[in-house]
């Protein structure tokens, strides 16, 4: 069978540390969502500074600096990154680490269902500029 085999304390370490890193990121996560839901203010304040660095990139000028704002928002798709969570399970699949390919797509589906959830709970029109 597949499954037998004994897991190292090693192992057990690394698992628990990642569970103990992923309840805190959790919790963060949890503080900034209240945080945008009760109060908006200070998110007001942060999308026009990331505005005005968009439009007067300081450190960085000319059209690299547009150039890789326009291909990291592209990289964030759904479109884009559902098919290589899917190619990169597949091939987790075909090195015989089933569970690990599956558990990577529905990670990333979850994370993108995550993601279209919050911003439909904070819904709020775009600072004025």
């Amino acid at each position: 069978m597949v499954f037998d085999r004994t897991i190292s304390v090693r192992e057990k370490k690394a698992a628990k540390t990642l569970g103990v890193v992923g309840v805190v990121f959790f919790i963060l996560f949890g503080i900034v969502i209240s945080g945008v839901a009760l109060r908006q203010e200070w998110v007001q304040q942060l999308d026009l500074f990331f505005i005005d660095l968009i439009r007067n990139p300081a450190p960085v000028q000319g059209s690299a600096w547009l150039s890789f704002v326009f291909f990291s928002t592209w990289f964030a798709q759904s479109k884009l990154t559902t098919p290589i969570a899917l190619l990169i399970g597949l091939w987790f699949g075909f090195q015989k680490r089933i569970a690990l390919g599956v558990w990577f797509f529905f990670s990333i589906l979850l994370g993108e269902f995550t993601l279209k959830s919050l911003k439909l709970l904070v819904a709020r029109p775009r600072p004025v500029t």
